[in-house]
């Protein structure tokens, strides 16, 4: 029988795994977790006022023996993945899929040091999503609100390149458009046939029937825009008011005065350079590079100040609950592209030094 593992089990986690059950019964699901004992057995998602339950999980420890885990869905917080990946190495070969769904960027690349043989490396899938989601306070693990109404946000998909060339990639969106996609029982048609993906077109089977996401598969180039433009709303949105609000502060604070607008405008402006810089160097189109200059990326930070206005960012979160962030992948991964573009970065580095040095005072 098909099983998908799904290493950690945060809001974002609980919400793709319950999810997940509803669009699939039939499918087994292993949920990795340091402790399994502190888990109920179901997971409970509340959306627009209505909450949901889902039960049938297997809860197992993150340990090297066990059986090989052909599709792995990562949802741990970005600093804790190779570690934890590392734990279940064993488990892993060439033909398993790892899909990433996680804040900032970097953590791809630092998984590939753990197979120095391309052809050894399992499929790795990159993901993003625009779903907001909070565990619910004073309740036991293994329940969340998930803030997005009904029809809105999404999951965008997409391969990582060094495993794939553009005619593997045109065959697999073949696939999806010609409807092989669709079920996720053991049962489908055409899946066995297809042994040059192996696990890769089961593992997009289950990320793409979760229609209540609006899940999306995209040619790697447009998931990279997508990714680098949510990276860049985090570098401005969560350091800011991380530091400045200690986890109390929501994120409209940020633009209800003069001084909150120039302390958005100078980050900015300086992410926006590098953004521009690195993507030159990258071959892309003049509307894509237009789309990271200040006055366009001004406009859409802003926007999604104003959609979040009453959030609080998950870098101030982890702040308040005195709990190690993911600024050496935002602000930490803003910074590396700079010095790859050659250009300097001392906003970021500011804010990026600060945080380190919350996290330090605190432990």
């Amino acid at each position: 029988m098909r099983r998908i593992h799904i290493l950690g089990l945060g809001s974002v986690g609980t919400l793709l795994a319950h999810y997940i059950r509803q669009a699939s019964p039939r499918l087994a699901i292993s949920l990795i977790v340091r402790k399994p004992e502190s888990f109920s057995g179901s997971l409970t998602v509340t959306r627009c006022g209505v909450a949901s339950s889902s039960t049938g999980y297997n809860f197992e420890r993150p340990i090297p023996s066990g059986v090989d885990i052909d599709i792995l869905l990562v949802t741990t917080k970005a600093a804790q993945t190779l570690p934890a990946i590392r734990a279940i190495f064993p488990r892993l070969g060439p033909n398993s899929v790892i899909a990433l769904l996680q804040n900032g960027m970097g953590v791809a690349e630092e998984l590939t040091t753990l197979w120095p043989k391309q052809r050894a490396m399992p499929w790795i899938v990159l993901g993003i999503t625009t779903h907001g989601v909070a565990p619910v306070s004073g309740v036991s693990r293994g329940a969340v609100i998930h803030h997005t109404p009904f029809g809105q946000g999404d999951v965008k998909w997409g391969l990582l390149p060094q495993q794939q060339g553009i005619e593997t990639e045109k065959r697999i969106f073949q696939l999806c458009e010609d409807s092989v996609i669709r079920s996720v029982d053991e049962s489908s048609p055409g899946i066995h046939a297809l042994s040059q993906f192996d696990n890769l077109i089961p593992a997009l089977q289950i990320l793409l029937s979760v229609s209540l996401l609006n899940p999306v598969l995209l040619p790697y180039e447009k998931l990279r825009e997508a990714m680098l433009m949510k990276l860049a709303a985090n570098a401005v949105i969560n350091p800011l008011t991380a530091i400045l609000g200690r986890g109390q502060l929501p994120n409209g604070s940020l633009c209800k005065d003069e001084n909150g607008e120039e302390l958005l405008n100078v980050t900015i402006q300086e992410t926006s350079k590098v953004l521009v810089a690195y993507l030159q160097s990258q071959d892309v189109t003049d509307e894509t590079l237009e789309a990271f200059r200040y006055p366009q990326l001004r406009k859409h930070i802003t926007n999604v100040l104003q959609v979040t206005s009453q959030n609080t960012s998950s870098m101030a979160l982890d702040i308040r609950e005195q709990r190690m962030t993911e600024v050496e992948y935002i602000n930490g991964h803003v910074i590396k592209l700079g010095q790859k573009a050659k250009v300097t970065t001392p906003v970021n580095e500011m804010l990026y030094n600060m945080i380190r040095l919350i996290e330090h005072t605190r432990q």
